[in-house]
């Protein structure tokens, strides 16, 4: 790009389709757990019009927000079939995209075994269909050693995160999760 003299005008980023363990909790790979070394990945952004350089940001983005942010640096209208949001406000404005957390799923990588997650900047619930669900503190615990699922002074803790994971479930029409989610939580048999 440097020898073609447009390096200072490419919008370039960098990141991975998921993280790996690497030795944390004692696992190795990705897999059956939603630890935030698999789950938080690295997005390195160079744009030629943001004043921000080597800054870090702490907005909950997805992947898939990168479909989105494509469009508008082409000024073309994102689609609204698209579930993504542009970053560009973000590393151009440095706005806070006022998301409240983000989703993530599981669907069995080397055996059957459904997860669903929902992730704020705070707390972390994770939804095992077949399994103990996981609560981590974040801000207390960035390592998720201690999960706090049964502790009943976080009760409105974990029914705000289960709330918020039921409705983006049936958001994303995520069937058979929703299934499973009701049957162990009890929210949402007022659906049916």
């Amino acid at each position: 790009l440097e020898n073609k003299g447009i390096y200072d005008r490419t919008f370039i980023v960098a990141t991975a389709d998921h993280g790996d363990a690497m030795g944390a909790h004692r696992m190795i790979e990705k897999g059956e757990f939603m630890f935030d070394t698999t789950y938080n990945i690295p997005m390195i952004i160079k744009d030629p019009n943001s004043n921000r350089v080597n800054q870090q940001d702490d907005n909950l983005v997805y992947l898939h927000d990168l479909t989105s942010t494509v469009y508008d640096l082409a000024n073309q209208p994102i689609p609204s079939a698209f579930e993504g949001e542009s970053i560009l406000p973000i590393v151009r404005q440095h706005q806070d995209n006022q998301r409240k957390g983000i989703l993530a799923q599981l669907a069995g990588h080397f055996v059957y075994f459904e997860q669903r997650m929902w992730h704020r900047k705070d707390y972390k619930l994770v939804f095992n269909a077949s399994d103990i669900c996981e609560l981590y503190d974040l801000k207390n615990d960035p390592h998720e050693m201690v999960n706090l699922i049964n502790k009943p002074e976080l009760k409105n803790v974990i029914k705000d995160l289960r709330v918020r994971l039921y409705k983006h479930l049936v958001k994303t029409e995520d069937d058979h999760a929703i299934k499973l989610f009701r049957d162990y939580t009890g929210i949402g048999r007022e659906d049916e």
